[in-house]
């Protein structure tokens, strides 16, 4: 995820500049911004609807799964986008459609893993989240120079964004971080709180 985040952040002035020019850039972005800024409010309500899901696939996955299958189709749209009506939009669902995965994985943590291994569980979490915003900003870098085509960077958004989804859907977290001699509880207490 935070790859998927970090280089529109680094492509979004450089597209908005390849739109408007110059001299309009600057009113550009900061109504692009203003509208990222906007897509927060979808946070609680995510949170919300997440906690009172029923789903068969359990209450997490969906959200998760179809989070990113709207990042997918927004980056898309970023992507082709040839007016700032279109990349706004694109821009705007990228980030209220991030918002619904991120969201959920904030209760992914305490609802999967045992309470003493969770410290654990959120510092590797974290570092994830960490090194994936370092290659986020390292593509975008890449991008910036030159070494590296925006549709190149789009297409590899898409595929760090439908492995996250895939890992997410089928990978419980407490089993990647049981320890050897509590497999089998570790197991059990997944299968008895579906994510």
């Amino acid at each position: 995820g935070c790859v998927a985040v970090q280089v529109p952040n680094i492509l979004l002035p450089v597209q908005v500049a390849a739109l408007v020019g110059p001299n309009g850039e600057g009113a550009a972005l900061g109504l692009v911004n203003m509208l990222i800024q906007l897509s927060g409010f979808t946070q609680p309500f995510i949170g919300a609807w997440s906690d009172r899901s029923q789903s068969r696939w359990g209450r997490r996955r969906p959200f998760i799964l179809f989070g990113q299958i709207g990042v997918l189709v927004s980056l898309y749209m970023m992507m082709v986008a040839e007016d700032m009506a279109m990349l706004s939009l694109g821009n705007f669902l990228f980030s209220a459609l991030n918002n619904v995965p991120t969201t959920v994985y904030a209760a992914v943590i305490p609802e999967l893993v045992a309470p003493e291994q969770r410290g654990l569980a959120s510092g590797f979490q974290n570092l994830m989240m960490l090194s994936g915003g370092l290659v986020g900003n390292g593509i975008g870098y890449l991008t910036g120079i030159g070494a590296v085509s925006q549709s190149a960077a789009c297409v590899f958004r898409s595929t760090v964004l439908c492995i996250q989804a895939v890992a997410a859907h089928w990978k419980r977290v407490s089993q990647l971080l049981c320890n050897h001699s509590r497999c089998c509880q570790c197991i059990e207490h997944v299968n008895n709180h579906r994510m």
